[in-house]
C-alpha cells in the first residue's frame, strides 16, 4: 500500500506546455471579444449622462424664466451670457461637464433647449454653459 502510494506521490505531473499556450490564447480570443463589448456599453452610459445632464440644465433655465431671472424677447433669450452663467450656477453649482471628449453643453437662446454638442464653435444665438 505504501508503495503504491510513494509511486503515485512521485508520478504527479503538471500541465504541458502546449496546454497552458491553448489556454492563454482562449482567454486571449475572451478578451478580443469581451473589451470592445465593455466599451460600448461605456459610451452608451457616457452619452446617457450628458442627455441626463442637458435636460437638467435645461429644466433648471425652465425654472429661471418661470422666475423671470431670465428674460425672453421675442421668443429669444435676452438675458446677457454672465447674468444666465451665474443665475445658472444658484440653480446648479458647478455646472455639469460632458462626459464625452470634445463636446460641450450649449443653450439654443432661440428654443431655450440645451444640447451636447461636439467641437461646437458657432457663438451667434448661442451659449456654451461651463462654469
Amino acid at each position: 500500500m505504501l508503495k503504491l502510494l510513494n509511486k503515485k506521490l512521485r508520478n504527479k505531473g503538471g500541465f504541458t506546455l502546449t496546454e497552458l499556450i491553448v489556454v492563454v490564447a482562449i482567454l486571449g480570443i475572451l478578451v478580443a471579444v469581451a473589451v470592445p463589448t465593455v466599451i460600448g456599453y461605456i459610451d452608451d452610459a457616457k452619452e446617457s449622462a450628458d442627455l441626463s445632464n442637458a435636460k437638467t440644465l435645461e429644466n433648471a433655465i425652465a425654472r429661471l424664466m418661470a422666475k423671470g431671472t431670465i428674460q425672453r424677447d421675442s421668443g429669444e433669450i435676452s438675458t446677457d451670457d454672465a447674468t444666465i452663467i451665474s443665475e445658472i450656477l444658484k440653480e446648479i453649482n458647478p455646472i455639469p461637464e460632458c462626459q464625452r471628449d470634445g463636446y460641450s453643453f450649449v443653450l439654443d437662446k432661440a428654443t431655450a433647449k440645451v444640447t451636447a454638442e461636439k467641437d461646437f464653435t458657432e457663438t451667434e444665438g448661442y451659449l456654451i454653459l461651463e462654469n
